[in-house]
């Protein structure tokens, strides 16, 4: 149920990314994402960290970072921006 609603926070702060990615420059959207994004995976990581669903998560993460750094889909992202 928590991973759900993680989830579910974390694909709203996905879709002001790419809002801000328009008018923002990078340093101030690496911000934006420690700050919203970044907080709320790393805050729990060591009790759901193994979580079946949890891959979910990453994956909007990648998709994030992507928008961020301006890359198509499916080009390789590292995590660690």
């Amino acid at each position: 149920m928590h991973i759900n609603y993680l989830l579910n926070k974390l694909s709203v702060i996905c879709f002001i990314m790419r809002r801000l990615v328009q008018i923002l420059n990078i340093d101030t959207l690496k911000v934006i994402y420690f700050a919203h994004f970044h907080s709320l995976i790393k805050c729990g990581i060591i009790n759901w960290g193994n979580s079946t669903t949890m891959h979910k998560a990453f994956v909007v993460q990648k998709h994030i970072l992507r928008t961020i750094l301006g890359k198509a889909q499916g080009v390789p992202v590292k995590v660690g921006l």
